[in-house]
């Protein structure tokens, strides 16, 4: 396959311009290197305590093709009895979250600390994901991905002082749905980080 210079990027493989080039302009990585953990970049990370039942997804850019192995999140703050339940969707023709491509299960978010889900293997080529999180059972406070704007995430205002990063869909009971169905946007989405095997 032929070779395609660009100034930011340098000399890559044609098949890789288009997933190369949104994952560099927009919020995502260039490359993905094995044994790393990725997620959504939307400045410094904060905490949220997400509604029971809320399913908040941000956009990860995947350069090539890659095998997802786990899958995480951080409790920052209890509640007995909870869960949050991990997922991975993938895009519509329009840069929103579409069908789902693994409901990987849940962690317990009945103590704190970073929760995994191990033992997956999820090979995906490359292109725009959606890392999914729903809380269930209770409201725990979890890592987000801060403030700041993450493409391809819009806004409906034309200014204010934090930007969208995640969509997100209320009454997220049991197994996630096979289709993400957002009803609004907004910044502090779950901090959800997939590792490559």
């Amino acid at each position: 396959m032929g070779k395609i210079y660009n100034d930011t990027w340098g000399f890559f493989d044609a098949g890789q311009e288009y997933a190369s080039a949104g994952a560099a302009l927009f919020g995502g990585f260039r490359k993905m290197v094995s044994g790393n953990y990725y997620g959504a970049n939307g400045g410094m990370p904060g905490t949220n305590a997400f509604a029971n039942q809320q399913m908040w997804a941000a956009p990860l850019w995947v350069p090539r093709a890659i095998t997802i192995d786990r899958l995480a999140c951080e409790v920052t703050a209890l509640v007995a009895g909870s869960t949050v339940r991990l997922g991975l969707y993938g895009s519509t023709a329009e840069d929103t979250p579409g069908a789902l491509v693994l409901d990987a299960g849940t962690v317990d978010s009945a103590t704190t600390g970073i929760k995994e889900i191990l033992a997956l293997s999820t090979r995906i080529p490359a292109g725009l994901y959606w890392l999914a999180a729903v809380s269930q059972g209770g409201t725990p406070t979890l890592r987000s991905i801060g403030n700041s704007s993450a493409p391809p995430v819009a806004s409906t205002l034309g200014g204010g002082s934090t930007g969208p990063n995640s969509y997100y869909q209320n009454g997220v009971v049991g197994a996630l749905p096979a289709t993400f169905t957002a009803v609004g946007a907004s910044s502090g989405g779950t901090r959800v980080m997939a590792h490559i095997a």
